[in-house]
């Protein structure tokens, strides 16, 4: 199962961050996803694995413009992240402004170079014909992946409890029907045991993104002990 570690809150000790990168050696996984302050960490950690250092780009909301988010990329790569997960302005795509959603993808693109790049969307919030134009333009502009959503938002249920968006067959289905084989689609979005993943992978999705790796892959946790 490819697999990338993810750290999406800032209310975290240092000896976390580390801790997910020794983890992530460990256990194979392909990528670890941080924060941009993270990256310098991460990579002296990592600097003789295969595990590449995601960096969050835009996150949460992606509510910058193309050129600030080609400049936060450009910086990233700089300090060594090998990987970049950039957050789509939905408002764009939400909008029907589809040639400013084409300009980040392309401004993105170039800002990062060789290195791989996904774009984040947030599909519970956008319908079917506006998913699919995101990943056409995706696709024409040479990206690397898609990634369903930033797994952070919740709806509410009848007791009016918060209860967090998880990824779902019909949003990887929703990708994969435009994508194909040709770009990867990484399943985000409160995955947090086997058969919630194996469930996003026989729907077609190519990795799996989780803050709760460990439970995904069936291991026992074994506590808050840095593996140094």
């Amino acid at each position: 199962m490819r697999m990338i570690s993810r750290i999406y809150d800032a209310d975290i000790p240092y000896t976390a961050v580390s801790n997910q990168c020794y983890e992530a050696m460990r256990y194979n996984f392909e990528a670890v996803q941080v924060f941009p302050n993270m990256i310098g960490l991460c990579r002296h950690i990592l600097k003789d694995s295969p595990v590449m250092v995601s960096a969050l780009i835009a996150y949460p909301h992606g509510t910058f413009t193309a050129q600030q988010k080609a400049r936060e990329i450009e910086e990233c790569v700089a300090l060594g992240a090998t990987q970049l997960e950039v957050c789509l302005n939905c408002l764009h795509a939400r909008s029907g402004q589809w040639e400013q959603v084409q300009e980040e993808m392309r401004a993105a693109r170039r800002a990062a170079g060789k290195n791989r790049l996904l774009f984040v969307l947030e599909v519970e919030y956008l319908t079917q014909p506006q998913v699919q134009k995101c990943c056409e333009l995706a696709v024409g502009e040479k990206l690397d992946g898609i990634v369903t959503s930033t797994g952070l938002y919740s709806t509410v249920d009848a007791n009016r409890q918060d209860v967090p968006i998880k990824a779902t067959k019909q949003d990887i289905a929703r990708i994969k029907q435009v994508v194909g084989d040709g770009l990867d689609v990484v399943a985000q979005g409160f995955i947090r045991s086997p058969e919630h993943a194996r469930e996003m992978l026989e729907a077609g999705a190519d990795c799996i993104s989780s803050e709760k790796p460990i439970h995904v892959i069936g291991e026992a946790w074994e506590g808050d002990v840095a593996y140094v």
